[in-house]
């Protein structure tokens, strides 16, 4: 059996490196898709770039991590978009080229974005130049004398040789090895000149052609048969060279601390071949995290089995319980036991109190199950957070405790207070977070509601945020205004990500330790039944009913009613209560707060957009 356990381990930690991988290039796209719907089309070509690079081939309901899918991976119509709205011409056909080849992706759709590139193209195409009309001049003079004309004009039967002839100009030489521009469509025949010329005098380009090379990042080396050609630009990252022979070659570009790109073009005689790739970065491929996870899964394997065929030294005598046993280790310190830092806590020598290598400055805040500490470190402030005492005794909560803490780890957003470190002291869990320097919501809300457009920017942060955690299988359950910190330049911070999940719903206690609370809770917790992402996102319309209104949607004189009221009842709309309310926010607040599941949104990203649209027409 234990044997078994331990090849399970080097199988999970194999698999952990193929999800870490598949986080990448779902949260490109979905970052892209985001950053195109918020106007932000340069961003997002950068992005749905970078899930090209790892993940090219589109599809329907594409499994992303664990059983999480992705029901429309269409990262090639999504760049077309965004190139048409740079107006990068090039860009969008390649795209839409890049979708032709793999036939996967809607046909109606990439029609479409097609008939938009074609009306681009022609609204960009320059107007061809007007044909000159002979000067004036050279028109209305008095002929010169026929004698002297005759005598400088050479014989019309006498043919003269092509070496005889005088030098074409300068001007007409130069032109021949410029390329065409590269954000044109392909031209595959010369522009009328002004004057005629002879057959002999024009370059020869059925040959040759052009080659437009874009690469992310930018600054990269081109070769073309193993041939430097350049590099791409510093910042744009395009290369463009014309006067190449038509066929069939090969081009590589190289980056530093980039994995090589190379492939095989077909030079088209008299036109632009396009080729827009972006290099992955060595660092964060597939190749090395599955090579460290295989190395690490052998060494914990190893280990397991030499500590599974080491010989067990006797049982102790004493009838000591393990927790006794460990309170029995010597720690750092050794200083009288605090009351006021609880368990694990000491005084040095000092009279400074710690918790480990941590010196405990000032309680920050208490909950229902954890209690968190401003403490300090090598200089170093962070916020400390550890459970009460009543449930140090309960194995299970302290394994979930870690575990959760653990998941916290892995969430790196911008609106999310980051979990930093995990550990045990003398028998007490805890986990270390950034100190945000701000205020709770629900403190600022203690001084008045929010201004209705304000209410909606800090919302729609909070809702990028559990859209993020909800893409990597991560729920809140326990989302309320104490739990999201504001800084002072307004940008909002979630805490506490997966800490409520420790416990399942047991009822409700004195203590206040079953899962949620009960003015924030969704239905269906309520119920007992699964909770998922739209869970959260009723808690969320309860916070934003309450920044917009100055109260709770529902109010009872014991939890037990507020419970039947979520269950039961429906809230007045906010306008009624604050008749400023704007109509779009007030539809927003009540779908958030719908009684089932389906009939609230979707996901969070989709609570996103509207609220974008709110703030883009309120701007």
């Amino acid at each position: 059996m234990r044997h078994a356990r331990a090849a399970g381990w080097l199988l999970a930690l194999a698999t952990a490196a193929g999800t870490a991988h598949a986080q990448e290039w779902h949260e490109s796209y979905r970052a892209g898709v985001k950053a195109l719907a918020a106007g932000q089309p340069l961003r997002a070509v950068s992005l749905l770039e970078d899930a090209v690079s790892r993940r090219p081939q589109p599809g329907r309901n594409v499994i992303t991590y664990g059983t999480n899918v992705e029901p429309r991976y269409y990262p090639y119509l999504r760049l077309a978009e965004a190139y048409l709205r740079l107006n990068d011409v090039a860009g969008a056909r390649s795209a839409l080229q890049r979708s032709e080849r793999w036939a996967v992706e809607p046909a109606a759709e990439r029609a479409r974005l097609a008939a938009e590139l074609d009306a681009l193209a022609a609204r960009l195409r320059p107007p061809p130049p007007a044909t000159p009309t002979p000067p004036p001049t050279a028109a209305t003079p008095a002929p010169p004398p026929v004698t002297v004309a005759s005598a400088t004009l050479p014989p019309p039967a006498t043919p003269t040789p092509a070496a005889a002839l005088p030098a074409p100009p300068a001007a007409a030489a130069s032109r021949a090895p410029l390329p065409p521009v590269p954000s044109r469509p392909p031209r595959t025949a010369a522009p009328p000149t002004s004057e005629p010329q002879h057959a002999g005098h024009v370059p020869d380009l059925s040959g040759t052609g052009t080659l437009d090379v874009v690469s992310q990042p930018p600054g990269a080396a081109v070769y073309l048969d193993d041939a430097l050609l350049g590099a791409t630009d510093a910042e744009w990252g395009r290369l463009v060279r014309g006067g190449l022979a038509a066929g069939r070659h090969r081009v590589r570009l190289a980056l530093p601390g980039h994995d090589a790109v190379t492939e095989d073009v077909e030079i088209a005689a008299g036109a632009t071949t396009e080729l827009r790739r972006r290099l992955p970065s060595q660092a964060r491929g597939l190749g090395a995290p599955l090579a460290v996870s295989a190395a690490v899964a052998l060494t914990l394997l190893a280990l397991t089995l030499w500590a599974l065929r080491r010989p067990r030294a006797p049982a102790p005598s004493s009838a000591a319980t393990p927790r006794q046993a460990l309170d029995a280790t010597p720690t750092p310190w050794r200083g009288t036991p605090s009351a006021a830092g609880g368990p694990g806590a000491v005084r040095d020598e000092h009279g400074v109190e710690r918790f480990g290598e941590y010196r405990l400055i000032e309680p920050l805040g208490r909950g229902g199950m954890a209690s968190v500490y401003k403490v300090e470190r090598r200089g170093e402030l962070f916020a400390l957070k550890r459970p009460l005492p009543a449930f140090l005794q309960e194995p299970e909560f302290l394994e979930r405790f870690l575990r959760e803490a653990e998941i916290g780890r892995t969430l790196h957003h911008p609106n999310i207070v980051r979990i930093l470190e995990r550990g045990e002291i003398e028998g007490v869990p805890y986990f270390t977070m950034e100190l945000v320097p701000g205020q709770t919501l629900q403190a600022l809300l203690q001084r008045g509601v929010l201004d209705p457009r304000q209410a909606a920017a800090l919302v729609v942060q909070v809702a990028e945020a559990l859209d993020y955690a909800h893409l990597k299988g991560v729920v809140h359950r326990d989302l309320k205004p104490s739990n999201i910190m504001v800084l002072a330049d307004g940008t909002a911070r979630v805490m506490d990500y997966g800490i409520a999940r420790a416990r399942r719903f047991e009822g409700l206690t004195v203590t206040g330790s079953f899962l949620g609370s009960p003015e924030y809770i969704a239905p269906e917790g309520i119920d007992g039944k699964q909770t998922d992402g739209r869970s959260d996102l009723y808690s969320l319309g309860v916070v934003f009913y309450e920044t917009l209104t100055g109260r709770r949607p529902f109010a009872a004189d014991t939890p037990f009613a507020i419970l039947r009221k979520h269950l039961t009842e429906d809230p007045p709309p906010p306008a009624r209560l604050r008749p400023g309310v704007p109509a779009a926010l007030d539809r927003i607040v009540m779908r958030l707060l719908s009684k089932r599941p389906e009939d609230r949104y979707a996901s969070a990203d989709l609570l996103v957009l509207d609220l974008r649209d709110y703030l883009n027409q309120a701007a």
